[in-house]
């Protein structure tokens, strides 16, 4: 019986350093678009993304029970090729690792026969991910009564979070532009702890003074036809401390803009954070804002 306990104790040691050891991947990969109407920031975005998802996939497997992402015959060259109507639903929940870090990246594009092609190539560090992953609810709306995640807004919507945690802990939200900032959006830019504390299932509405008095609210703004913003939520049990920002500059309204950094030494604070925390858990929301007019 002692021989058995010891060697189930070493199966499951095993088992946890497996899932948290980091490991560097690398792959190159084509992404045809079948969309006539996709922006080339829409092609490079969603090249990129699945060529990571297709590094964790070749070195980590899928959990098959949990795909819903669907193929297409692509009619020009004849290839099957991944397709999904959100430009983030890539199935990534399916995959049994996580993307912690970009070490190196390249980018093609092509424009053929009205539809975009992009080779990627690119490296990273990655991980295993645990089996008791926390799932948490986070979803962005327009309306504070709205339950339901958008990924389109329109120039002046407000914007708001609806979250829900299984388990208490901590959460920072960021938004990044296509300029490469990354404001903070929580904590709010008078909390002087650098966190968000989160209790276990408890439904927050956050962006709204009806709920807190001292929430910041947030209006999407943009003077372009159409701007791609990308909401990174972080969430952990464990404690999580805010990037090193600074004041906001304002916008071409005179309107005070969020706590900002630049996007890369947001993405470094990311990943020291989820290097160190395999609790971490990201989740990535990409927006379109339109202009009305």
């Amino acid at each position: 019986m002692r021989r058995i306990l010891i060697i189930m104790f070493h199966i499951l040691t095993c088992s946890i350093l497996s899932a948290n050891d980091i490991e560097r991947v690398s792959i190159t990969y084509d992404y045809y678009s079948d969309n006539p109407n996709e922006t080339p920031e829409q092609a490079e975005y969603k090249a990129i993304e699945r060529a990571k998802e297709k590094a964790l996939e070749d070195k980590f497997g899928v959990d098959v029970s949990s795909i819903s992402s669907s193929f297409i015959l692509n009619q020009t060259n004849g290839e099957t090729v991944h397709s999904a109507t959100n430009f983030f639903s890539l199935g990534g929940s399916s995959v049994r690792g996580e993307w912690l870090e970009t070490t190196k990246q390249k980018v093609e594009k092509e424009y053929k026969n009205g539809f975009w092609c992009v080779k990627v190539h690119i490296e990273g560090k990655v991980r295993g991910k645990s089996k008791s992953q926390i799932e948490i609810h986070a979803s962005l709306v327009n309306n504070s009564h709205d339950r339901t995640s958008r990924d389109m807004f329109y120039d002046g919507d407000d914007i708001f979070l609806h979250f829900s945690s299984p388990v208490s802990g901590y959460l920072c939200v960021y938004l990044i532009d296509e300029e490469k900032n990354a404001f903070c959006l929580l904590p709010y830019k008078n909390n002087t702890t650098g966190h968000q504390v989160i209790k276990a299932n408890e439904e927050y509405l956050f962006f709204s003074q009806q709920t807190d008095s001292d929430a910041d609210e947030y209006t999407l703004n943009t003077s372009r036809e159409v701007e791609h913003n990308a909401v990174y939520i972080v969430f952990s049990p464990n404690s999580i401390i805010k990037a090193n920002d600074s004041r906001g500059d304002k916008n071409w309204r005179n309107e005070q803009l969020p706590r900002t950094l630049p996007y890369a030494n947001f993405l470094k604070w990311l990943s020291r954070n989820q290097t160190k925390d395999p609790d971490m858990v990201v989740k990535t929301e990409l927006i379109l804002i339109r202009n009305k007019k």
